[in-house]
């Protein structure tokens, strides 16, 4: 097939214009290159270092505060002064205890956000309370209050007047013996294994039922804290 002169022209211009193109697109990406290698690469530490500086500062206006910590509820009342506290609170954030209106102690939460803690408590009564602060210095509201006694002192026990150890006790009506005392409001009250408990202002009382000849009454008198007192009185009984 033969080739006009019309259609080599077309295809030489075709051509010239192909070739311009590559040229510039060459020379363009000599340009962005030589800009990378003189402008960005040397300067690349600079601007890493820039935006970990911008990263930093936003962290550093952080003005949310963490959560309120949650304490595993404590008892009401202990015979020991050392308490150990455990609870939740904002992953690796700051749990600060104030006991009696005081910070007591601070303990660094974990990962998982749990904390634990021991606190020495004063004799008497203990007003407990805790809060959070996290790494840019928010802190949380209190969280709930706790009001735990230490109490180190065994209860006491007093019997009614007409009860006395080595008593002895006559008649058939009176074999069901009524066993009256005080001691600390609300203390647990085992009298030869059955249990009972103290009223609001301490007193109790209780049916023993009497067998003939010598009986043992075995008193143990356990408060709120687990602090005890133990007794034990011998009845005599008579038909």
């Amino acid at each position: 097939m033969t080739t006009t002169p019309a259609a080599s022209r077309i295809v030489k211009k075709e051509q010239t214009k192909l070739l311009r193109q590559t040229l510039i697109w060459i020379g363009v990406s000599l340009v962005v290159l030589v800009l990378f290698l003189v402008l960005i690469l040397p300067n690349a530490p600079r601007l890493l270092a820039t935006f970990l500086d911008s990263g930093a500062a936003v962290g550093q206006n952080d003005t949310i505060p963490p959560q309120v910590p949650v304490l595993n509820t404590p008892p009401v009342a202990v015979k020991e002064a050392d308490l150990e506290l455990s609870g939740y609170a904002e992953p690796e954030s700051q749990v600060i205890f104030v006991l009696n209106g005081n910070q007591a102690a601070e303990v660094a939460v974990d990962a998982e956000g749990s904390f634990t803690q021991t606190l020495q408590l004063q004799e008497g009564e203990n007003q407990l309370e805790a809060f959070s602060r996290d790494a840019a210095q928010n802190e949380s509201a209190l969280s709930h209050s706790y009001l735990i006694s230490l109490d180190t002192t065994a209860p006491t026990l007093e019997l009614a007047e007409n009860i006395q150890d080595q008593m002895e006790v006559v008649g058939k009506e009176n074999r069901l013996f009524t066993l009256a005392g005080q001691t600390e409001a609300s203390a647990k009250v085992a009298i030869n294994d059955r249990f009972l408990f103290a009223r609001a202002d301490g007193s109790f009382t209780y049916q023993l039922q009497l067998g003939e000849g010598e009986n043992t009454v075995h008193f143990v008198i356990t408060d709120k804290a687990g602090n005890e007192y133990t007794q034990d009185l011998v009845i005599r009984y008579k038909p």
